[in-house]
């Protein structure tokens, strides 16, 4: 009779997801100098080996990091919008909210695509892109230009205006992560508040 012990049942059956959730964590917390492929592993509990089975670097891992985390914004900014009923300016208030909604619920998140240069800064002649790696601004940009042309705002102010819209839900989601301003119960309540009575232009 073999004392050949059986093989254990491998438990990571998403194993690539779970070194994508790590390796945020890690980036967001200690910088991406600090990340290794090493460390992902012991994260996760799993061989040293193990991360290659789905990254072949360090560079391909970094990669899949940013398209994870810049789908999942994106994908997080357009829940509530299919509403076609709805007003340009509920959609744009709508859409703040998901945006701070996301960025306080997911902080490392936030760190990541804003503190760490993953996400490439929007310069003015970067305006009109609709590359997928901006899929995130795209859908902000498209919710905003419906919004101020629905106020007949001046097209050649949009860019302005967009950037200062933006800027008020960044601004929101910092400073609640950071614990920087008094929500006085739900947090939401008050960035609904905000965006609806404060976030107009024209």
């Amino acid at each position: 009779m073999s004392n050949t012990q059986p093989k254990q049942p491998y438990h990571h059956e998403n194993l690539r997801f779970e070194l994508i959730q790590a390796g945020i964590s890690i980036i967001a917390q200690q910088g991406v100098e600090k990340l290794s492929m090493r460390k992902l592993a012991a994260a996760c509990g799993v061989s040293h080996a193990a991360p290659y089975k789905h990254f072949s670097s360090k560079e391909e891992f970094l990669g899949a990091v940013i398209e994870h985390a810049v789908d999942e914004f994106a994908r997080q900014l357009s829940c509530g919008l299919e509403n076609q009923s709805a007003s340009p300016h509920a959609k744009l208030v709508e859409l703040g909210k998901n945006y701070v909604r996301f960025m306080v619920e997911h902080p490392d998140y936030f760190r990541l695509l804003f503190f760490d240069g993953f996400l490439s800064s929007l310069s003015a002649e970067s305006y009109a892109e609709q590359d997928r790696f901006h899929a995130a601004y795209t859908l902000f940009r498209k919710i905003a230009i419906e919004y101020l042309d629905s106020i007949n705002a001046p097209r050649e102010e949009y860019y302005e205006d967009i950037v200062a819209m933006w800027a008020v839900v960044h601004g929101l989601a910092m400073m609640i992560i950071q614990g920087n301003i008094s929500t006085k119960g739900d947090s939401l309540e008050l960035v609904e508040r905000i965006l609806t009575n404060k976030l107009t232009f024209g």
